[in-house]
């Protein structure tokens, strides 16, 4: 006689242990295999766990009354626009650095895909650091122009502002900023207003120059190459705030076929030298503007260019509208972090904001983990916990989108008793609201708490289809590979 262990478990059951699931839980349950997909697909059940989600709370009453379609579509919806599954497949790896190069007096950071690394200036020689991986040029040095220093005329407009000493020290001006472009073959110098774009070649170097500013007062402080090294980001400095502004043009890939989108064939030093003469002076995004458009005293902090959404029909939204991510702040107003859209008319809307966390007492900033290194957060907190959401108090965090524009990554800087968060979020909202239910929110996580600062933060596509987190600070690279989407 022989026992039969092979019958399968009643749907009723499989599914009132998922009734007892969080939506996190629930859904990585529902890959466990067809029978508990089945169970967990009922429209009777998704509907249950719908109603638990707090940027649906408004919502209820369409909820209940949506048809079995409708509410599978919104599922979906949800389970993408808020990253579930994501936080339960995070591999976290740390690199101390600080054994491999020791830090030399008068190093330049030199901002580039794979990191930030040095440079060091002997007269107009500027080395760069040759470590395996960084880039691909067989070129190691570079001659600066002497027209990237200012003209004693220029030295004369500013000592005639600076009627104290303080005015120095109160503001940093004319640090040398370098970056590196993706491919490896160009070189961005800044010093005080103006910019150089190098070609790098053994035989010979070209360059581009532009003042990206009418003001001998402003200064840039941080360069980066982004989208496939068509457009230059400048952090620059001025006398009434610090500012972002775009420089280049972006390429339209909306009709573009599938295979033929993505970054640009290899081209040579000369043709992208070429694409620079013309596009350092053109003005793609600059937060200066926007801020004025938006008015109501609007500030923007940490701006940074989104890639368009996936256009609907044969709509173009690269041309039509400019995207960008950025901290706003509006007079007194508590800052959030949103996604906008500037259209060629002046016009700017909001199409996506991050929800923030309300803190009320000096108590709620205190973090009791503080002192003790990165800290892995990601499955800490219940993914509907408020401690996964911002504060926004921080006067200047670093923003990151990824390449796609899916991703959005945030890390505020530690303050008083506080340590740093970064936290993640998504960018795929429903900008549209095309179906019955309209616009949802996306709530962000919290990655990770760091008791230091950090020098840059990036993310990028993986090659299993997740996302690289990457962060760097002082002798220390910490890398996170979130796992991929599997609905």
């Amino acid at each position: 006689m022989s026992l039969n262990y092979g019958l399968p478990v009643p749907l009723e059951i499989l599914q009132a242990i998922l009734l007892a699931l969080d939506l996190e839980s629930f859904y990585l349950a529902s890959l466990a295999c067809s029978l508990w997909r089945r169970a967990a697909l009922s429209p009777a059940i998704l509907r249950r766990q719908l109603l638990t989600v707090p940027a649906l709370a408004g919502l209820r009453g369409l909820i209940r009354d949506a048809t079995s379609e409708e509410i599978g579509a919104l599922y979906r919806r949800v389970c993408r626009e808020n990253l579930i599954g994501y936080r339960k497949g995070i591999e976290y790896t740390e690199t101390n650095t600080a054994k491999d190069r020791s830090t030399r007096i008068g190093d330049i950071p030199v901002r580039s895909p794979n990191g930030v690394f040095a440079a060091q200036l002997r007269g107009l020689t500027l080395s760069l650091d040759t470590s395996p991986g960084l880039w691909t040029c067989k070129a190691r040095e570079l001659q600066l122009s002497p027209t990237l220093y200012p003209g004693a005329d220029t030295v004369k407009q500013i000592a005639s502002h600076a009627q104290m000493r303080s005015f120095f020290r109160a503001r940093s001006f004319a640090r040398m900023q370098v970056a590196m472009s993706r491919c490896g073959g160009l070189v961005a110098v800044a010093l005080g207003q103006r910019v150089h774009i190098y070609a790098l070649k053994p035989e010979k170097q070209q360059h581009v120059e532009v003042e990206i500013t009418d003001s001998v007062l402003d200064s840039i402080q941080s360069l980066e190459f982004t989208d496939d090294d068509e457009l230059l980001r400048c952090e620059i400095d001025g006398v009434e705030g610090s500012y972002v502004r775009y420089l280049g043009h972006r390429r339209c890939g909306c009709h573009q076929p599938r295979k033929a989108r993505g970054p640009k064939p290899v081209s040579t030093p000369g043709q992208r030298i070429r694409y620079w003469l013309v596009a350092l002076q053109n003005v793609y995004l600059d937060s200066v503007d926007v801020e004025r458009r938006l008015g109501g005293g609007a500030s923007l902090r940490g701006m940074r260019a989104v890639k368009a959404p996936a256009p609907r029909g044969e709509e173009c939204t690269c041309r039509s509208a400019k995207y960008f991510f950025a901290l706003l702040r509006e007079g007194s107003c508590q800052g959030r972090y949103v996604v906008g859209r500037v259209f060629g008319d002046g016009i700017v809307d909001i199409v996506q904001q991050i929800p923030t966390r309300q803190v009320s007492t000096y108590a709620e900033t205190v973090d009791e983990t503080a002192g003790a290194g990165a800290i892995l957060l990601a499955t800490r907190f219940g993914r509907w916990d408020a401690r996964n959401l911002p504060t926004a108090h921080s006067p200047d965090p670093i923003l990151y989108v990824s390449d796609d524009g899916k991703i959005l990554a945030v890390f505020e800087r530690p303050h008083g008793q506080s340590q740093g968060m970064i936290y993640i979020c998504s960018a795929e909202s429903d900008w549209s609201g095309g179906d019955i239910f309209g616009t949802s929110v996306a709530w962000p996580f919290a990655l990770c708490a760091l008791d230091t600062e950090l020098g840059s933060l990036s993310v990028s596509r993986g090659d299993d289809w997740g996302y690289i987190i990457a962060a760097q600070s002082q002798g220390q690279v910490m890398q996170w590979r979130l796992g991929p989407m599997l609905i």
